[in-house]
């Protein structure tokens, strides 16, 4: 039984409560104008008596041996109303402490009821933290065995270029991981630039091609150059003459490719042209040029130039 089933149930017995007093007390009202009535009764007979004669007084007389009779009879019925109204409201009340004793017991069985509800819930929310943990760690460790996966066998592109004596460069990709690279495409730009202050001049170069796919062996491809790369070495090899010059090419190359497991890879590079070298040591020649990363390309020069100065010094 619920609550408010109690108070549905408890507002009845009140109800039924007040309603016996009420009636317990307009009867005793009329009790007490009956008796009331039979009072003056009495004392109109007596005063009857005195005035009339002895005639009327044995009629009074006969009338009055009446009286007793009807208040007995009236005292009666007032006993009978008093203990039906009594048995009434001890049934009344014996219905209350019954329809209470009920609430309660009823009011603990809800209660334990309840009490079981919450443990079962409390159970409830334990086991779906359980499972949501579980899920969480499944994907935890599904995530990890798949990093660890790419990580071994996911494709890898290296990008790399070369210059050709005839007047073009060759841009190659170098393939690693065990699957193949899918929807590569390769675009680079060449830019030939002076070198102090830097700043480009003449036609740009550029280059745009998309493979299938690229493993396991390198892909390379070619474009001709309307220009040829710097070159100031000397052909005696001894050590060029305002080296490294006031010209080089930029080359900025960008790859784009699917691992083969989805996942979308960018791979880009910029490289400057060095002109070749020759530095004559006592231990021999050391020669050097080519390309050069974009952010190593001044630190590069002034490493060669302090490089040649010591050896200067040395052979003097």
């Amino acid at each position: 039984m619920l609550p408010s089933q109690f108070k549905r149930l408890y507002d009845s017995l009140r109800s039924l409560g007040e309603t016996l007093r009420a009636e317990f007390h307009g009867a005793v009202e009329v009790i007490q104008q009956q008796e009331s009535a039979v009072k003056d009764a009495s004392q109109t007979r007596e005063q009857k008596q005195a005035e009339i004669g002895a005639t009327i007084a044995a009629a009074i007389k006969t009338a009055a041996d009446s009286v007793p009779d009807y208040e007995k009879t009236q005292r009666h019925k007032e006993h009978a109303l008093q203990k039906a109204l009594f048995w009434v409201t001890l049934a009344g009340t014996v219905a209350a402490v019954t329809a209470a004793s009920g609430a309660i017991y009823y009011a603990a069985i809800a209660k334990e009821t309840y009490g079981e509800i919450q443990r079962q819930t409390a159970a409830a929310i334990c086991a779906a933290n359980a499972a949501q943990n579980a899920a969480i760690a499944a994907q935890e460790q599904a995530t990890l065995m798949r990093q660890q996966l790419i990580g071994t066998q996911a494709a890898v592109l290296q990008m790399s270029f070369q210059v050709i004596p005839a007047g073009e460069i060759e841009v190659a990709l170098a393939p690693s991981g065990v699957v193949k690279a899918k929807d590569v495409h390769v675009v680079f730009s060449a830019t030939r630039e002076h070198i102090s202050p830097e700043r480009p001049f003449g036609e740009t170069v550029t280059y745009s091609k998309s493979v299938p796919f690229v493993g396991p062996l390198i892909w390379s491809d070619h474009e001709i150059l309307p220009w040829h790369f710097p070159d100031i070495s000397r052909s005696d090899g001894e050590w060029p003459d305002k080296w490294p010059g006031n010209e080089t090419v930029r080359i900025e190359g960008k790859t784009t490719y699917d691992n083969g497991f989805g996942d979308k890879e960018i791979a880009t590079e910029c490289i400057k042209w060095l002109p070749h070298y020759t530095i004559k040591t006592a231990n021999g020649a050391v020669q050097g040029g080519g390309f050069t990363s974009c952010t190593a390309f001044d630190e590069t020069v002034r490493t060669v130039l302090k490089k040649k100065e010591n050896e200067k010094i040395w052979n003097k």
